[in-house]
C-alpha cells in the first residue's frame, strides 16, 4: 500500500491493549514479588521477624489482586496469547497464595 494511503486504513489497537495490560500484569506481579523478597531479606538478615502472615499476605493480596485481573484481561481466542497470558497469570496466582504455603521463621 502507498504511502499516503496508511492512513485512511485504521488499524485495530487489540494486540496493542492486551500487550499492555500482560506488562501491568507483570509489574504487578514483580511488586508483589519484591514485597515477598524484602519480607524474607528483612527475616534473614535484619534479625526481626519480618511482617505477620496476615501483613504479608494483605500486602501481596494489594498487588496480586489487580495482576490477576489484568492477566485476565489478556486472555484471547487464540492458542498463542492462552500461553502467553498464562506467565502473568500463574505468576500472580502463586504469589497470592505463597505467604500461605512458605513456612514462617527459622
Amino acid at each position: 500500500m502507498a504511502r499516503p494511503l496508511r492512513r485512511l486504513y485504521p488499524v485495530p489497537g487489540f494486540q496493542r491493549r492486551r500487550h499492555r495490560s500482560w506488562i501491568a500484569s507483570m509489574t504487578c506481579a514483580t511488586a508483589s514479588l519484591v514485597v515477598v523478597g524484602l519480607d524474607a531479606s528483612w527475616q534473614r538478615w535484619g534479625g526481626g521477624d519480618g511482617l505477620g502472615r496476615a501483613w504479608l499476605a494483605l500486602a501481596v493480596t494489594t498487588f496480586s489482586l489487580p495482576g490477576l485481573y489484568f492477566g485476565f484481561m489478556t486472555l484471547r481466542g487464540k492458542l498463542a496469547w492462552l500461553a502467553y497470558a498464562s506467565v502473568p497469570l500463574a505468576a500472580n496466582a502463586l504469589l497470592l497464595a505463597l505467604p500461605w504455603v512458605v513456612r514462617r521463621g527459622g
